[in-house]
């Protein structure tokens, strides 16, 4: 593992550096050392939730060479594993414990812990995956709210370029329908928030749907995947005749998707609207 020397900033400010959290400061280095992609404006917005037409980059740069990190570091562990990165910075002449404990700070670190584990079977699969990965996120705007905006774009990114891969059109898994891939998403079979590190490193768990409602529907739980892989439509809520209509049209379906790999999931996702007494079929 090659690392490059840490170099003396004498302007970095440390009053500048110190009103952010560790949170925001562990989250900007990382994304400086293992991603790469990003530049100081887009970490002022991303991450420190600035303007970046007045900040123009100089906070998060300023957090940077507060840390000795300049250019010759972004993204120079894309393709390492954070461990073996904190065990070779820790073995290296120079000081790097300030950066080790941002590092090793796990406040809200699994998104990047799941990121950067999805990044590295990117890379390990195609050469080309970097290039792939910024071309997704430069043009995608299909990106739903989140307070952690940056890393769910990047993850939804990185699971696109894995399961899209080349492909110019794909089949939503829900109503069947064939379109291009830009016209496709990826719907969490499992709620998200309800998945854990493994499960989101599990590419089964997310479907191709879509953009034309199907993943809005599953997502919103008016439509399930029963054990067999058939689409039922939910009647838990009131809703108009027209859309009635068009969970009708999609029930009987089979999930495309639909497989021993994903059954599980499927199955959470039904028993959890069982609990809560939701599920009620049309």
């Amino acid at each position: 593992m090659d690392i490059p020397d840490l170099v003396q900033y004498p302007k970095a400010r440390s009053d500048e550096y110190d009103k952010y959290t560790p949170e925001q400061i562990s989250r900007v280095v990382k994304q400086w050392l293992f991603i790469g992609d990003t530049s100081h404006r887009e970490l002022d917005r991303e991450i420190l939730g600035l303007d970046s037409g007045k900040s123009k980059g100089f906070e998060s740069m300023n957090i940077l060479h507060y840390l000795g990190l300049g250019p010759v570091f972004k993204g120079v562990f894309w393709d390492c594993a954070l461990d073996n990165v904190i065990d070779g910075l820790r073995r290296n002449c120079q000081d790097f414990t300030d950066i080790i404990d941002h590092l090793e700070w796990e406040e809200r670190n699994l998104d990047f812990k799941v990121c950067h584990k999805l990044t590295l079977i990117g890379n390990a699969r195609d050469r080309n995956f970097g290039r792939r990965l910024k071309e997704y996120l430069e043009r995608d705007s299909d990106i739903g709210g989140s307070d952690n905006v940056d890393l769910y774009r990047k993850e939804q990114a990185i699971l696109k370029v894995l399961i899209f891969d080349t492909l110019t059109e794909l089949q939503c898994s829900i109503c069947l329908t064939r379109f291009p891939t830009d016209l496709m998403t990826l719907a969490y079979i499992k709620p998200r928030s309800q998945c854990s590190e493994l499960e989101r490193l599990d590419l089964s768990i997310v479907m191709p749907v879509c953009q034309f409602g199907c993943g809005s529907l599953y997502k919103h739980n008016y439509l399930v995947v029963d054990d067999r892989g058939r689409i039922s439509a939910v009647d838990y809520k009131l809703v108009p005749d027209s859309l009635l209509l068009t969970l009708k049209s999609l029930e009987g379906n089979k999930c495309s998707w639909f497989s021993d790999g994903t059954r599980k999931y499927f199955s959470y996702t039904r028993q959890l609207l069982e609990h809560t007494g939701q599920l009620r079929f049309v």
